[in-house]
């Protein structure tokens, strides 16, 4: 299985068990490892989901919670202090 695989199987899982944003951004985080790569593909997958059933909730939620992942990511501190130099 991939990290992408695995990721997108925590995300079903938190949203599921109705985990709340910072615990689920803490689990996402540790589930992928600082690859971000993973976070892109896992949400992809969602928002594919989402474009086949624009009401799916689940995916909806999946989707908010690894763009939360993406955007707090220690890759993102990374790309602020390139920016600033």
């Amino acid at each position: 299985m991939t990290t992408a695989e695995r990721v997108m199987e925590k995300a079903e899982e938190l949203v599921r068990a109705h985990v709340g944003d910072e615990e689920a951004l803490a689990q996402i985080l540790e589930c992928c490892g600082a690859k971000r790569v993973s976070l892109v593909v896992a949400r992809h997958h969602f928002l594919e989901r989402l474009e086949e059933n624009p009401k799916d909730a689940d995916a909806t939620r999946a989707a908010e919670i690894l763009t939360l992942a993406l955007d707090r990511g220690t890759w993102s501190l990374t790309e602020e202090i390139e920016q600033g130099s």
